[in-house]
């Protein structure tokens, strides 16, 4: 007879184990193709469309002016000219607005100055300007806008060489002047000179 192995268990197949499935990690949601895009365009913060039909940038420009005198408080009798020279400071320009553009073919711009309030003016709109691109080569503003006169008047403020243009920039742009380009009431168009309508 066989002898029988007494003492060596007999081993069974065990059943696979079960495994958990790990965490499935949630996809990313992409961004919509819809959504407005911001962005420091120019060093402005500026938001525009997703299909760039509209913008909108912010604007400002501030120029500070002060003024102190050395002068002493006992002077002479015979001193009459410019006895009492005052310290002072003011904002020469403080403007801020918006500009961009609309159904791709229309421009918009918006300024207001508060620049020498309460001293020589009182806070005005610098630029109020709606203007037609459609057509290639040419541009139409309407709005509230000064037309361009002499090279030095059409340099920006923030690029002006000394603190001011010159005197005779700023006497032709005189309100009283014929050319009337102080009135900011103005359709002109741009071919691309400029020419101008002043109401």
């Amino acid at each position: 007879r066989p002898a029988a192995n007494i003492g060596t268990p007999l081993t069974q197949a065990q059943p696979p184990k079960a495994t958990i499935p790990s965490a499935i990690p949630a996809p990313a949601i992409a961004p919509s193709s819809t959504d407005p895009v911001w962005s420091f365009a120019n060093s402005r913060p500026t938001i525009r469309s997703a299909d760039d039909e509209f913008e909108m940038a912010i604007r400002g420009r501030m120029q500070f002016d002060a003024g102190s005198f050395f002068q002493s408080r006992d002077l002479p009798a015979s001193v009459t000219n410019g006895r009492d020279l005052h310290n002072g400071s003011h904002f020469r320009r403080a403007q801020i607005g918006v500009a961009g553009h609309a159904f791709r073919d229309f421009d918009y711009e918006f300024v207001f100055d508060f620049g020498s309030s309460a001293t020589e003016r009182s806070g005005q709109i610098y630029l109020l300007r709606l203007a037609y691109t459609g057509i290639p080569n040419f541009t139409f503003n309407a709005g509230a806008i000064q037309p361009k006169f002499t090279l030095d008047d059409s340099t920006s403020s923030a690029d002006l060489t000394f603190m001011e243009r010159s005197s005779i920039a700023n006497t032709i742009c005189l309100a009283e002047a014929i050319l009337g380009a102080a009135s900011r009431s103005a359709f002109k168009s741009r071919v691309p000179c400029e020419t101008a309508i002043i109401f």
